[in-house]
């Protein structure tokens, strides 16, 4: 923690913000502190954490997928979409998830087709829905458990 309060003060100094030794006093002084940790946590992540993270954000505001949208989805809905996307036609060896019935074998997609635009990414696009579907099916089922 002491290396993390040294390295944040060095780089708020950099952008002519000091504190005093205590840490941030002001509301705004622990925001500025909070998104710097969160930064530095996404950074020290990788490239592939910090894709998913603005392709989620990227679906609530654009979208509107927000968590009380997300909340309906309590069959597993999420997750299967994830699955459908990880394993998109560009892997090879795939052809995408299936599930067998009696009938034969039918696309795992849970929802109408016109929501399904896995054809129109590539492998690295699929990848950051596949990432941003299970962060929404983990926020959905933390939100479930604080209600």
């Amino acid at each position: 923690m002491e290396d993390m309060m040294r390295m944040t003060d060095e780089a708020f100094r950099s952008l002519g913000l000091y504190f005093d030794t205590h840490g941030p006093e002001s509301e705004f002084e622990e925001d500025v502190f909070a998104a710097y940790r969160e930064l530095t946590m996404y950074r020290e992540a990788g490239e592939g954490v910090a894709r998913i993270a603005a392709e989620r954000v990227r679906c609530k505001r654009e979208e509107g997928w927000t968590p009380e949208h997300d909340a309906r989805h309590e069959m597993g809905e999420l997750s299967i979409a994830a699955a459908c996307y990880a394993l998109n036609k560009e892997q090879p060896g795939i052809s995408g998830i299936h599930f067998v019935t009696r009938d034969g074998r039918h696309d795992a997609w849970p929802w109408a087709r016109k929501w399904d635009k896995r054809d129109k990414h590539d492998r690295e696009r699929s990848l950051e829905i596949a990432g941003q579907l299970i962060a929404a099916e983990l926020d959905r089922i933390a939100a479930r458990g604080k209600s």
